[in-house]
């Protein structure tokens, strides 16, 4: 009886994995080289992008001023300049043959998710870069005390 009970054990867990993998999300692009300030928002989370990282659809790409960032698609490698956003689509851009341009609006040739943003919205995202980078390294910043006391 035990060992019934094993096997139907083992077996539900099995399932349970099998049934964990098929719902994963599907990789779309992986990140290649990043240069610059790079956020990655995924399920509400904003962090910064580091090669290697996978993305699904439904991901957001921030690249700030002065920022690139190399995307592998199965079809095709993508590079993002300074100034865009793009969110990931199913589709990569490679198989729709649309370009992604710097700072382009969706619908004047950069692939589509991809747009450019005002000043005020860099400078957001910026401020939430910090945040992420604050609270990568400890969540806290020290300030030097000028007066040595």
């Amino acid at each position: 009886m035990k060992t019934i009970q094993a096997v139907m054990g083992s077996s539900l867990l099995l399932f349970a994995s099998i049934a964990t993998a098929v719902n994963a999300p599907k990789t779309v692009a992986t990140i290649g080289e990043v240069s610059g300030s790079v956020l990655i928002e995924h399920a509400d989370q904003r962090t910064a992008a580091e090669k290697g990282m996978s993305l699904v659809e439904g991901d957001t790409i921030f690249v700030l001023e002065k920022a690139t960032i190399d995307l592998a698609y199965a079809e095709c490698n993508a590079v993002l300049e300074q100034n865009t956003l793009l969110t990931i689509s199913a589709t990569s851009p490679c198989a729709t043959g649309m370009q992604m341009g710097v700072g382009q609006a969706a619908g004047t040739g950069a692939a589509a998710g991809t747009t450019g943003l005002s000043t005020a919205a860099m400078v957001a995202i910026g401020v939430a870069a910090v945040g992420v980078a604050a609270a990568a390294s400890g969540g806290s910043s020290s300030s030097s005390n000028a007066s040595g006391s």
